[in-house]
């Protein structure tokens, strides 16, 4: 049975008040809150912070695979195009010169995936009532958003500490093959 005032949620012992029995109206048990006097923000556990970073990761994979096949498909064309009047270029070659031009665009693509992938993150939990729920929970919006920002930093750091060294060395590698 839920209690009064608590909407069958139970309170952290930080965020409970000592209750009055000489003022105030009664209360329904010993050490229950007065209606509306819970204003207390919960910290998000460790679970809930992990659920929303590998939602955000999942989204940001899944939009970094499809963005890069999509700019592959289309710069294989045009090389394709341009390779069709050279009787030597094969191929394989063009497949090759195509692949190694990628992780340069991508690097491109990324602030847009990062952008796109929090978007949908935060759709996707709205539309499941799932931080209308962490919200009711008590737990502030900064709170549930610093998993997201902290994966969105850590993709930053990979960026600049793989892709674009590896970058750099396959653009090279497309302007001797080019």
């Amino acid at each position: 049975m839920p209690r009064p005032g608590h909407w069958g949620m139970r309170v952290p012992l930080a965020c409970r008040k000592p209750a009055r029995y000489d003022k105030g109206p009664a209360l329904a048990w010993p050490g229950a809150l007065p209606l509306g006097k819970a204003r207390c923000t919960m910290k998000p556990t460790g679970t809930l912070s992990r659920y929303f970073f590998w939602q955000f990761l999942t989204w940001f994979g899944l939009l970094m695979i499809v963005l890069l096949l999509l700019v592959y498909l289309i710069d294989t064309v045009e090389l394709l195009r341009r390779a069709s009047g050279k009787p030597d270029v094969t191929l394989g070659l063009v497949l090759r010169m195509g692949l190694f031009k990628l992780p340069g665009v991508g690097q491109q693509i990324i602030p847009f995936a990062v952008l796109f992938s929090a978007m949908f993150t935060l759709w996707r939990l709205t539309r499941s009532n799932e931080l209308v729920v962490v919200r009711a929970s008590g737990i502030s919006v900064w709170q549930f958003i610093a998993p997201l920002v902290l994966a969105a930093a850590l993709v930053g750091v990979v960026k600049v500490a793989v892709i674009n060294p590896l970058g750099a060395m396959m653009i090279a590698e497309y302007n001797h093959l080019e």
